[in-house]
C-alpha cells in the first residue's frame, strides 16, 4: 500500500514538473494609457514633474511577482522580464504626459514637483473560493504610498494606495502576465482620479504661478 502511494505521489511530482516546463515563469510588464480618455490631471495647467519609484517590497519578492503552485510538488516563482520599478516609473510618467505635463530627471531643478511612490508590494497570486461551486480567481495587487512634493522638497500629500484586480470565473483562467497589466492600468488609473492628488497639484500650480509673477 505504502509503495502505491509513493508511486502516486512520485506521478504526480512528475506531471507537475512537465506541465510546469510547458507554461512560461516569466510575464512582460507594460502600460498603456488610454488614448484620448485625459484624467482629471489634464484640468492642471502644464507642469514639469519629476518621477521617483522606490522599491520598498519584501527582499525575497524583489525577483519576481507571482508564484504558480504545484500542491505538493512545491512553488515556481513567476519573474518579470522587465525590472518593476522602471516598468512603474514609465507608466506614471506615460499618464502624465498623456495629460499634457512634462517629466524631467529629479535633478533638474526647473521640476514644478515631485510624485514619488514607495512601492510595497506588486504580486499576483491564485485563489479557490470555496461554496457551493468551487471557483478559481486570479487576484493581483499593487500597494505602496505615494507623495507629491513641491519644488521647496515640502511634502504636500502622502497616503496610502491599493489597486486590485480580480478575474472573473471562466472556463479559460486568464494569465498572470494580464492580470498584472490589468492592476497595474488599475493602479494608475485609479491615482490619476484621486482626489488629494489633484488637490496637491492644485497647490503645485498656485505655487508655481506665485513665483512665476513679477
Amino acid at each position: 500500500m505504502k509503495r502505491i502511494l509513493y508511486m502516486k505521489l512520485s506521478l504526480l511530482v512528475l506531471l507537475t514538473t512537465f506541465l510546469s516546463g510547458c507554461v512560461s515563469n516569466t510575464v512582460d510588464l507594460a502600460y498603456r494609457p488610454e488614448a484620448g480618455r485625459p484624467s482629471p490631471l489634464s484640468v492642471i495647467k502644464p507642469l514639469v514633474f519629476a518621477v521617483e519609484v522606490d522599491d520598498r517590497r519584501d527582499v525575497k519578492d524583489r525577483d519576481r511577482v507571482a508564484a504558480r503552485w504545484h500542491g505538493m510538488a512545491g512553488e515556481t516563482p513567476i519573474t518579470a522580464t522587465r525590472d518593476v520599478v522602471l516598468v512603474l516609473k514609465e507608466a506614471l510618467t506615460a499618464e502624465l504626459e498623456n495629460n499634457g505635463h512634462r517629466v524631467r530627471p529629479r535633478e533638474d531643478a526647473s521640476a514644478d514637483a515631485a510624485l514619488r511612490f514607495l512601492l510595497t508590494r506588486y504580486w499576483c497570486c491564485e485563489m479557490r473560493i470555496l461554496g457551493s461551486f468551487e471557483s478559481g480567481h486570479i487576484a493581483a495587487t499593487i500597494q505602496g504610498n505615494v507623495e507629491i512634493l513641491n519644488a521647496q522638497n515640502e511634502r504636500l500629500m502622502s497616503k496610502p494606495i491599493s489597486s486590485t484586480h480580480l478575474s472573473v470565473p471562466s472556463r479559460q483562467q486568464l494569465g498572470f502576465d494580464v492580470m498584472l497589466n490589468g492592476v497595474l492600468a488599475e493602479f494608475v488609473r485609479n491615482l490619476a482620479r484621486d482626489p488629494s492628488m489633484v488637490d496637491a497639484l492644485r497647490r503645485v500650480q498656485r505655487e508655481h504661478q506665485e513665483i512665476s509673477q513679477p
